[in-house]
């Protein structure tokens, strides 16, 4: 019995052993337990301190993004819009946060649309239109910056003051003009001197206009550039000018186009002296402003000439040469010296309409030019119409035995009839007009450069016509002039 229970006992002690060998080795692999008084982190911060370690940050491509305005100042109560050229060619995915807008623009409309450049390259727009309100006086109005984005790319815009204008400054009826800067003449001979050019009254909204000048003769002309003085006082060109000659120097007038703003230079003549080396003093120097000088044909009279003409059709050459002496006086010299031409070209007796015609001449300053060839059609017509009779009388005439009289005969009257048609076309088709004072170009455009002028009364041939403008030809010019100065007769 005693050894019963001795082995039931040792038993149980082996056993015991044994579980609690079998828990130490357990308790080795399992994680430390932590102490129940340290604190806890919470599961969510666990999990975003590892999603933020595990996932790699990706800097962004910035885009490009170009900035306009429409108008370029905005006005109240006007639409204003901002537009964004985004190079980003994909209008879907092109995102747009603006900042926060001040009450002084109430924002109108946004849209997001395809752009195709002039280049043919496809962008994006963005554009944002504004309708100012009433401005703030003296106080610019603050925007900040616009945020675009694109797939992997972001760009910000810069930020802007902006002005709003009570009133549009392209409504004033602005009338630019040219003014040379008084100067101190006379100009030494071989010495330097300055002209300064202005320009009046033109739209500060547009760019200033780009002007050069050619050297005048016997004269050295270099283009300086302007001071702040000078952009202060409205000026666009500064000259130095060298005077090779004693004498005169004139820079002639120019007329141009800048801007869709016709705008013209006026003339300007300069006195040269001899170089003196300081004799002359400047205390006795006074500024002069040269002008223009009046042209002849303002106050050129009409002459008395009276045509030599029998008595027959003297009454008709008298009531010409009064409605000529009527326009004349009216300032239409031009048209006087047509109507004289005209008469001088078909009349049964033009020759005696020219030296009335070569006085007019004179009279405005102008060598006579080329006597108008006489045709009178009528007469012409007649003899042609005579001519081309005979020779169908003589063709078609019964008598067979005369057959080479009848085609001598025949010959003689074409010659005559060919003869007469061959000297009377060319002046017959040959198109001549009397001018107006008009510039002179080398092209049938403004902005090109004046190569010459052609004065009131003037004659020339006109050789080819395009749109507004004709190309005349005279024995001292030839050149592109504008249509609406011709008289034609």
């Amino acid at each position: 019995m005693d050894r019963k229970r001795g082995s039931l006992w040792t038993g149980l002690l082996v056993s015991l052993l044994f579980s609690v060998s079998l828990f130490a080795q357990t308790s080795d692999d399992a994680e430390p337990l932590q102490p129940f008084f340290e604190e806890s982190v919470p599961s969510e911060k666990i999990k975003v301190e590892q999603e933020t370690v595990e996932t790699p940050t990706v800097e962004q491509e910035r885009l490009f993004v170009e900035v306009t305005f429409s108008p370029e100042q905005p006005v109240v109560n006007t639409p204003w819009r901002i537009s964004m050229m985004v190079d980003y060619s994909h209008p879907e995915y092109v995102g747009a946060r603006p900042p926060e807008f001040p009450e002084a623009l109430r924002l109108d409309e946004m849209r997001i649309e395809p752009l195709i450049r002039e280049d043919r390259s496809r962008w994006t727009a963005v554009r944002w239109t504004f309708i100012p309100q009433s401005p703030v006086p003296e106080d610019p109005i603050h925007l900040g910056s616009f945020q675009i984005t694109a797939p992997g790319k972001i760009a910000f815009t810069d930020e802007m003051d902006i002005i709003v204008l009570s009133k549009d400054p392209a409504a004033k009826n602005y009338r630019p003009h040219l003014v040379w800067d008084k100067i101190q003449t006379p100009f030494e001979m071989g010495a330097s001197g300055s002209l300064l050019l202005r320009l009046f009254d033109w739209n500060p909204l547009r760019p200033y206009p780009k002007i050069s000048l050619a050297a005048p003769e016997q004269a050295i002309l270099e283009e300086i550039p302007l001071t702040q003085a000078d952009i202060a006082r409205s000026a666009v060109l500064r000259l130095s000018l060298i005077p090779l000659t004693v004498g005169e120097v004139t820079i002639p007038r120019l007329r141009f186009k800048s801007e869709g703003v016709n705008l013209e230079i006026p003339s300007l003549t300069i006195q040269v002296v001899p170089s003196t080396k300081g004799t002359i003093s400047p205390q006795t120097l006074e500024p002069i402003f040269i002008v223009d000088t009046i042209s002849p044909s303002a106050t050129a009279r009409f002459p008395e000439t009276v045509p030599r003409i029998p008595a027959v059709f003297f009454r008709i050459a008298v009531g010409t040469v009064s409605q000529a002496k009527t326009l004349w006086e009216h300032g239409e010299k031009a048209e006087a010296l047509a109507l004289v031409r005209r008469n001088e070209r078909d009349g049964v007796f033009g020759f005696a309409f020219a030296p009335l015609r070569k006085d007019m001449e004179q009279a405005l300053g102008l060598v006579p030019s080329h006597d108008e060839t006489w045709i009178p059609k009528k007469v012409c017509l007649i003899a042609v119409f005579c001519s081309l009779t005979g020779l169908m009388v003589v063709l078609f005439k019964r008598k067979p035995r005369q057959v080479r009289k009848r085609a001598s005969f025949a010959s003689v009257l074409a010659a005559l009839a060919f003869g007469c048609l061959a000297g009377f076309w060319n002046p017959l088709q040959r198109k001549t007009a009397v001018f107006h004072t008009s510039d002179v170009y080398p092209v049938p455009e403004f902005k090109s450069a004046i190569t010459g002028q052609i004065n009131d009364g003037q004659w020339a041939i006109i050789r080819s016509m395009s749109n507004e403008w004709v190309f005349a030809e005279s024995d001292d010019l030839s050149g592109w002039i504008l249509f609406e100065k011709a008289v034609f007769y």
